[in-house]
């Protein structure tokens, strides 16, 4: 083949010049595609295992080596986030959704006396609509879990850009180190999940990864730093971002109780 099929360069070898396109013929064999498909699948597997193991056991490396150009053999940040966070909120909805199912049923047989009297007033009425409400808005939101924390992101960036404003970093810099922070705080969650069987626990034990996690991650990346100063940025991140948090996500909450 002289003339690539894809974007018609006829200086073709083994892929092409202008589009990139690897230079092989179109009937394929069965034997080629299938060794195509096994040598993508345990490439990515390779680069998944090689990426795991330094993401857990030195806190903020995968970030340093991403800022210094060594990437390729290292899972991207995005897809190692999704990756994590898909096995990780997979195992926390199948244990979830029993507590979640049971603590609304408590919730609304714990209403005030409201649903027991068949209030008649209006006052009364609108108070468990907006209770009922505010337990739809709750279970959406532990249902949604994962894909509000890809949304916050950016705003946990915008914190630490603020914070670490004298490091120079530029904001996406921010925002690589809390992808692969945050992906490490599920995989070490990970063990935590099927031994909990309250919901309150659960999300409290959750907590205790990031609190060990992110100050050695900062230490490595931000530093140096001494430990009064590393406790004192996360906090103050910490602090900033869930100021964020709230400025955008309350609004939106009030505004759905409060609609007619």
């Amino acid at each position: 083949m002289t003339v690539c099929p894809n974007c018609g360069c006829d200086r073709l070898e083994k892929f092409c010049p202008e589009c990139g396109q690897e230079n092989i013929p179109s009937a394929v064999p069965v034997r080629e595609l299938l060794n195509d498909l096994l040598g993508d699948l345990f490439k990515v597997d390779a680069r998944l295992w090689g990426t795991l193991w330094p993401l857990i056991s030195r806190p903020g490396f995968l970030t340093q080596e991403f800022l210094a150009g060594r990437r390729a053999r290292y899972l991207t940040p995005l897809k190692l986030y999704l990756s994590v966070g898909f096995v990780y909120f997979l195992l926390f909805s199948s244990i979830n959704a029993p507590l979640l199912k049971e603590a609304t049923t408590r919730s609304l047989r714990n209403q005030p006396q409201f649903a027991s009297v068949q209030p008649q007033t209006l006052k009364s009425k609108k108070l468990v609509q907006l209770q009922k409400r505010l337990d739809t808005a709750m279970s959406w939101q532990m249902a949604n879990q994962g894909t509000i924390n890809l949304y916050v992101i950016p705003l946990f960036g915008l914190s630490m850009a603020i914070v670490f404003r004298r490091s120079r970093k530029l904001f996406m810099e921010h925002v690589v180190f809390l992808l692969h922070s945050q992906s490490a705080v599920y995989l070490l969650s990970l063990p935590l999940l099927p031994f909990l069987r309250n919901i309150n626990l659960l999300m409290t034990l959750s907590l205790l990864p990031s609190i060990v996690y992110y100050p050695l991650a900062i230490r490595r990346v931000y530093g140096p730093l001494s430990w009064p100063q590393t406790l004192l940025k996360a906090l103050m991140h910490a602090a900033l971002s869930l100021i964020f948090m709230y400025a955008v996500m309350l609004p939106a909450l009030v505004a759905y109780l409060l609609w007619p």
